[in-house]
């Protein structure tokens, strides 16, 4: 499996100081809004760090060159108890 990325979702309860934190931290503004609600840093190419409202669980993405080769893997989901998120990838 070749990534192309990696994304880590994390839940806030008040975006816009996640935000300010993050921006002090980073030294930046973020890259992208790509919802209301959700703002994400390229904290290294290929890797973001997504601050999230009004989520409740955690999100951890891996981007990959072929999803179709990699769902045919017979290793690539033998861990996942719930497949249902699987097949919204």
């Amino acid at each position: 499996m070749r990534t192309t990325s990696v994304t880590t979702g994390i839940a806030v309860r008040d975006l816009r100081s996640a935000q300010a934190w993050c921006a002090k931290v980073f030294e930046r503004e973020h890259d992208l809004e790509p919802a209301e609600g959700i703002l994400e840093f390229e904290v290294h190419p290929g890797s973001w760090l997504q601050l999230m409202e009004g989520q409740e669980r955690p999100v951890f993405r891996i981007g990959v060159t072929d999803i179709e080769a990699t769902r045919k893997r017979p290793s690539a989901w033998a861990s996942r108890s719930d497949r249902s998120t699987a097949s919204r990838a």
